[in-house]
């Protein structure tokens, strides 16, 4: 499990985590409300099951 990305938006925080499920890459963003300087509640989870990176190439 890695956390490739955060993101501070003041009173919430985005936080990328990867890990590998059943052989493959699953991505997960969660989406949280911080007070004082700490997450405290999960306001939302975006999960990718797929690689999804294909997208990306399509929009250049």
């Amino acid at each position: 499990m890695t956390f490739p990305a955060t993101t501070d938006l003041g009173d919430q925080a985005a936080i990328v985590m990867r890990r590998v499920k059943d052989g493959e890459l699953v991505l997960y963003t969660f989406i949280w409300r911080v007070q004082d300087g700490r997450p405290t509640t999960i306001l939302r989870e975006v999960t990718f099951d797929r690689d999804i990176s294909y997208l990306l190439r399509l929009t250049r």
